[in-house]
């Protein structure tokens, strides 16, 4: 039995990081897009690649990839130029080659000798650049798919570290949600995993929530704003003790705002948990609580089977 308890107030409290792990993930996407932090990103890698603003310039207006772009309503309104969020490496390749030597798509193989003298005589080009097109020249020996194989998986490489720099971004910025959304909502760990121990009704309704996974299968396939309106609704339906009050001598309401310093300290606790927990992302939560309640399910079902067999 208490075994049982403890595997609910464990299934509540994943389903409840779960829709807060969905919502800052649905403030996340609003933050991506307003600052186009993909396409700024990858516009950054590609500066980081050439060495030369000018000449990552220069690549985005070649024809191969300023088609991969349509400036939007909301990047006029900010007046920028806005820019693409995803380039093939092979496009890339073949853009910058094309830049690199303009005539350098004739015969095939080419003059590796005079090849390497067109590529060094470009001044558009800085020195590294030029440096790594020239190995690239002789390690396919003037081929020019070969060349352009190199280029793509030079580009793949970096591409590799550039998704490294979003990944890291996008955490930061998941963290100072989850910070944002647990303190405003005071969704404190340890004062909804006491009100789901004592209370059964709140506890059987969570888990209710829970096994339907509603979060996963509807909410999630949403976006923007009717995902946080689901969340949101979802977690008004729940009766979660969460939310800020002010204290008062004639309750013991767990939104109350502390009162003592010892009150502080353990909010802080609890909010810190919940800063945590939602930061660990809604699919390391929903495999878990669905872990969970699988479990309890099968521990149920044991229970029933042992409580028929010694009835009969």
């Amino acid at each position: 039995m208490f075994g049982s308890i403890l595997l609910d107030v464990g299934a509540g409290l994943g389903f409840i990081y779960l829709l807060l792990s969905l919502l800052c993930s649905a403030l996340n996407e609003w933050i991506v897009r307003i600052f186009a932090m993909r396409a700024n990103t990858l516009r950054d890698g590609i500066k980081n690649l050439l060495e030369k603003e000018e000449l990552a310039k220069v690549v985005y207006q070649h024809p191969l990839i300023k088609g991969f772009y349509r400036q939007g309503w909301f990047d006029r309104f900010l007046k920028r130029t806005g820019g693409p969020s995803y380039i093939a490496s092979g496009t890339f390749a073949r853009a910058l080659w094309d830049i690199a030597v303009p005539e350098g798509n004739g015969q095939n193989p080419i003059d590796v000798e005079d090849l390497i003298r067109r590529v060094t005589a470009n001044s558009n080009l800085p020195h590294d650049l030029k440096k790594s097109l020239q190995i690239f020249v002789r390690e396919a020996q003037g081929d020019l798919q070969g060349i352009l194989a190199e280029v793509e998986q030079w580009f793949d490489d970096t591409m590799a570290r550039v998704s490294g720099w979003y990944k890291r971004k996008t955490q930061l910025i998941l963290l100072v949600l989850a910070l944002v959304v647990s303190a405003g909502l005071n969704v404190d760990t340890i004062s909804i995993a006491n009100s789901l121990f004592k209370d059964a009704a709140l506890r059987d309704a969570i888990v209710a929530a829970a096994r339907q996974a509603l979060p996963e299968r509807e909410i999630a396939a949403k976006t923007g704003a009717a995902r946080v309106s689901e969340i949101r609704g979802e977690l008004e339906r729940l009766h979660l003790p969460i939310g800020w009050i002010k204290a008062s001598d004639d309750t013991d309401d767990p939104r109350e705002v502390p009162s003592s310093a010892a009150g502080w300290v353990g909010k802080i606790i609890g909010l810190l948990v919940t800063i945590f927990a939602v930061s660990l992302g809604a699919p390391f939560w929903f495999d878990l609580v669905n872990k969970i309640i699988n479990l309890r399910g099968s521990g149920g079902e044991r229970a029933a089977t042992a409580g028929r067999d010694g009835n009969a």
